[in-house]
Parts: structure tokens; C-alpha cells; sequence
């Protein structure tokens, strides 16, 4: 990333049904997401989404913005409060 490029945005959560979720909130939303398969992400220039188990072995700088995400949710409870609207 010696050209300046910002390192992109990750999202990571434990099952791949809470990586749909949020993928398509993102969408919804206007965001540009890349899901993490198996060979990683294929766009740099997009939120990264996947489950922590794709997000093994890449690197990501450490975000210490203070944002305070529970590690544990129950399935129902809306995403949407977790994104910083306009």
C-alpha cells in the first residue's frame, strides 16, 4: 500500500447467515461490499465482509476508533443500530 491506498474496511462476524445480513444491509445502503471467499476478497476498493473463519491468515490493521460492538448477539437483534447513518 505504498501508493497512499487506504487499507479497506472489514466487517467479520461468526456465522456466514450474520455475513448475508450484513452484505445486504450494506447494499441497501449504497455501500460497496466484497465478501470474503475462499481466496479472499476480490475488490479492494469495498467494505470486506465474511465470517471470522474467512478472515484467517489476512491481515487488517486494528481498529481503535472505540466502537463498542457486543462479541455475542442474539440472531434477532438489528444490525442497522450499528451503522453510523448520514
Amino acid at each position: 500500500m505504498g501508493n497512499g491506498a487506504q487499507p479497506p474496511v472489514a466487517v467479520g462476524v461468526p456465522e456466514r447467515a450474520e455475513a448475508i445480513e450484513v452484505v445486504r444491509y450494506l447494499e441497501q445502503h449504497g455501500v460497496s461490499v466484497a465478501e470474503i471467499g475462499p481466496d479472499g476478497p476480490r475488490r479492494y476498493d469495498a467494505v470486506h465482509v465474511g465470517t471470522l473463519h474467512r478472515f484467517k491468515g489476512l491481515a487488517y490493521v486494528r481498529d481503535d476508533s472505540g466502537a463498542d460492538l457486543p462479541r455475542q448477539y442474539p440472531a434477532d437483534v438489528d444490525i442497522s443500530a450499528w451503522v453510523p447513518m448520514p
